[in-house]
């Protein structure tokens, strides 16, 4: 959905610029509604600091609201804890204390 948000606001900026029919900034603000409401059902607190755009918002509007969004959830994302990495970082020591081994052998 981030990378959803991130072309709405290339689109919009390009509609900044370029649109003068409105086509694109229509499709812009379609998009941006329709991620806004998948994400209040996954996510109930955003409702309180995003809403949906009108249908006559600005294509700058649309730019800035989008990028706003994608970056509350890249920020506010749950990180992952040690134990549900991969490769932890206990994990990257012991291989690299196991290739030194390989070429240093201590005996």
């Amino acid at each position: 959905m981030i990378r959803v948000l991130r072309q709405v606001s290339h689109d919009a900026g390009y509609a900044l610029l370029c649109d003068d029919e409105d086509m694109v900034l229509a499709h812009c603000i379609k998009q941006y509604n329709q991620v806004h409401q998948r994400l209040c059902v996954m996510i109930p607190k955003l409702e309180q600091f995003f809403q949906p755009l009108a249908a006559k918002t600005s294509a700058g509007t649309v730019r800035l609201k989008s990028r706003d969004l994608a970056y509350y959830l890249v920020t506010n994302r749950p990180r992952p804890q040690q134990s549900d990495t991969i490769i932890g970082s206990n994990f990257v020591a012991a291989a690299c204390f196991g290739w030194l081994a390989l070429f240093h052998p201590t005996s």
